[in-house]
């Protein structure tokens, strides 16, 4: 079940502008049920998704918290901000299962994701990098059976 919560998150919350950000009626079961899963208060999830944090430096009471209203683009980025990051986190939880599955020194078992040179590599890709180069490998398999297939 966790990993439906990026999609409810990024499909089913939407926005609506009433003198500041807030969820339409439609996502309160959405809502719901992500708070749920990510093990959440329910309004916490709600004022995190609407709403930023600042804290007074000048004037009367200083450090003062006041919580600001989100437009409703800054709410749509704070929510595929979440799921991103429930994505990458989900994306790094699998591939350290499988690590331990499958412990180097003892198995002859592996899963390989092969990277044709010239795509971008980094000591540690994340999810949002895989997806990058899965993309560009099914672009290179495309490429592969149009053309090379046509010339032979």
């Amino acid at each position: 079940t966790y990993i439906h919560i990026p999609i409810l998150v990024n499909f089913f919350l939407f926005f609506f502008s009433s003198g500041g950000c807030t969820l339409k009626n439609k996502s309160a079961q959405s809502l719901e049920f992500c708070a749920k899963l990510l093990g959440l208060d329910e309004d916490d999830l709600r004022v995190s998704l609407t709403t930023r944090v600042m804290l007074t430096t000048a004037g009367g009471t200083k450090g003062t918290v006041i919580k600001v209203p989100l437009k409703v683009e800054q709410a749509n980025n704070a929510r595929d901000a979440l799921a991103k990051t429930v994505y990458s986190h989900l994306f790094d939880h699998v591939v350290n299962r499988v690590n331990q599955c499958f412990p180097f020194e003892t198995s002859s078992f592996f899963i390989g994701v092969l990277d044709i040179a010239g795509f971008e590599y980094f000591e540690h890709n994340s999810f949002e990098q895989f997806c990058i180069n899965y993309c560009n490998e099914k672009l290179q398999q495309f490429f592969n059976e149009r053309i090379l297939k046509e010339v032979m």
